[in-house]
């Protein structure tokens, strides 16, 4: 089960076109506190507005993605995904990055598994913004993180 996202790329560009686009899995954060990310490969390539002899031009790929936490950047425009199962189906989760850092930050000093980020961030990212608050604000235990997880995963 996967959900499909597309990205423009862009070569032989100045201005926005040419700036960098990627879809990436968030698995973690670095000694120094940046993302760290496995690059997704596209699974379909549009190449119909490329232009291969002038070497300049866009293309579309398309990525399919599963559950996790995902970086979508097209030419430095970033979007944060959390992509869970829930009843059968694939959901996707749009959330703040210093949500996800934090989110990190917890299952490192608590040992929660990559696994079970993904519901435990949809569970607990839920809740707190219809509060109008982030995660940094409502610290979370392992315990009811692990709750969530079940809740869900019974559901």
């Amino acid at each position: 089960m996967a959900i499909k996202v597309q990205i423009e790329k862009g070569k032989g560009y100045s201005g926005k076109t040419g700036l960098p686009s990627w879809v990436a899995e968030l698995i973690g954060l670095t000694p120094s506190g940046a993302f760290e990310r496995e690059f997704s490969e596209a699974t379909e390539i549009d190449w119909s507005d490329y232009k291969p002899q002038r070497q300049k031009g866009t293309w579309i790929e398309t990525h399919e993605i599963a559950e996790g936490v995902w970086e979508v950047n097209e030419h430095n425009e970033k979007e944060y995904r959390v992509i869970y199962e829930r009843e059968g189906k694939l959901r996707s989760l749009s959330v703040d990055p210093e949500d996800i850092v934090a989110c990190f930050k917890h299952m490192r000093e608590r040992r929660i598994g990559i696994d079970q980020l993904p519901y435990a961030y949809a569970a607990v990212v839920t809740g707190i913004k219809a509060e109008g608050k982030t995660l940094k604000e409502c610290p979370v235990t392992v315990d009811s993180l692990i709750n969530e997880i079940n809740t869900w995963k019974e559901s």
